[in-house]
C-alpha cells in the first residue's frame, strides 16, 4: 500500500493517495467534490532542489508557536488525507422527502426508488401490482413494509445519512 501524492482537479490542494485508489471516484476534503484518482505520472526532479526564500518582516511570534529548525530548513505542509467516496457522510436526499413518499407512495417503492435501492422498489412495485390484480385484501400488506422502512432506514445506497 504505496502513498502518492496528487492534486484535487477542482480545487487544487495537495492531496495524498493510496495505490489500491486508482480509478475510484473519491472526495477532496478541501471542497468536498468528487473526482476520479488517475494512475501517478513520474516526475522529474532537478538534481538541486531550490532553497524557499522567506522575505516576510519580522512579527513577534504568537504564544505556542515555535520556530523552525536552525538552517532556514522550512518542512514541507502535510497533505490532508483523502478518504473514498462512499464512506459515510452526509447524503443529498432529505429524510423528510423518504418520509412523505413512503406514507403517499410506499406500497409502490417510490421512497426506495428515491434512496437509491432499485431492487427493493422494483419488487415493492411488482409486489403491489400483483395484489391489486390478484386479490386486493393483500395490497395493504405492502402499505406495511413500507412504514417499517420509514420507521427504521436512516442511510441512503450509498450508506450516507439522510440529510
Amino acid at each position: 500500500m504505496a502513498d502518492f501524492e496528487m492534486k484535487c482537479p477542482h480545487c487544487g490542494s495537495a492531496l495524498v493517495a493510496q495505490d489500491e485508489w486508482v480509478g475510484l471516484d473519491v472526495e477532496c476534503p478541501s471542497c468536498g467534490k468528487t473526482f476520479r484518482v488517475e494512475p501517478k505520472v513520474p516526475v522529474m526532479t532537478p538534481a538541486v532542489a531550490p532553497i524557499p526564500v522567506l522575505n516576510k518582516p519580522q512579527v513577534p511570534p504568537a504564544p505556542g508557536f515555535t520556530p523552525p529548525p536552525a538552517g532556514g530548513a522550512v518542512p514541507p505542509p502535510v497533505a490532508p488525507q483523502m478518504m473514498p467516496a462512499n464512506n459515510g457522510g452526509v447524503s443529498t436526499r432529505t429524510r423528510t422527502a423518504y418520509i412523505l413518499l413512503g406514507i403517499f407512495l410506499g406500497a409502490w417503492g417510490a421512497h426506495d426508488f428515491y434512496a437509491g435501492y432499485k431492487t427493493r422498489g422494483i419488487i415493492k412495485l411488482c409486489a403491489t401490482l400483483f395484489t391489486c390484480l390478484c386479490c386486493p385484501v393483500l395490497g395493504t400488506a405492502t402499505w406495511w413494509w413500507a412504514l417499517v422502512d420509514i420507521c427504521t432506514i436512516k442511510v441512503d445506497v450509498d450508506e450516507k445519512t439522510f440529510a
